[in-house]
């Protein structure tokens, strides 16, 4: 049939044929955009729900964290707080105090004390001093000066505090004898 027609009628024909192929292929177009964004519903609310539960769960781990760290840092000042109290009881003297005081007076800067520990065993008071020396000169040093200081009676530095050259953990343990200083 298009043989029979005229030239001119031919084209209107093809395009009127091109344009209802293009308006089908757009009209399936914009329905296939449609269904896919009507599928994109649920997973839309799945993740706008879970961001939602995480936001709350997230809220509770901090308020948790919260208090467990005050419960935590409570637990630390009261330790402290006893700690203060053994030291200002009337059971440790005054003159212990002042020998402790001079031990860690006469350290230098290279050596840190990290703890100190005081207890009293069969009539004998004793010390442990905690800490990092830079060298073993260090340590020996500070071991000699805690030896000359009135008071003590000996200070003993396991041998394990000299196997390392430097940065030496270390433990002294000195035993006291109570004068009047």
């Amino acid at each position: 049939m298009l043989n029979l027609l005229p030239k001119n009628q031919k084209k209107i024909i093809s395009r009127e044929y091109r344009v209802r192929f293009f308006v089908v292929g757009f009209a399936l177009i914009f329905v296939a955009e449609i269904i896919s964004l009507i599928l994109l519903i649920p997973p839309y609310i799945t993740a706008e729900t879970s961001i939602e539960l995480l936001n709350a769960q997230s809220a509770g781990f901090k308020a948790q964290n919260v208090t467990t760290e005050i419960t935590k840092l409570s637990e630390v000042v009261r330790k402290t707080n006893n700690y203060l109290s053994l030291f200002t009881a009337s059971s440790t003297p005054n003159e212990t105090l002042s020998v402790i005081k001079k031990m860690v007076d006469v350290r230098e800067d290279l050596v840190k004390i990290n703890s100190l520990s005081y207890k009293v065993q069969n009539g004998q008071q004793s010390v442990v001093v905690g800490g990092v020396a830079n060298s073993r000169q260090a340590l020996i040093d500070y071991v000699k000066k805690i030896k000359i200081q009135p008071g003590v009676i000996s200070a003993d530095v396991p041998v394990s505090g000299f196997i390392q050259a430097k940065n030496i953990n270390f433990s002294v343990t000195v035993t006291m004898k109570v004068q009047n200083i």
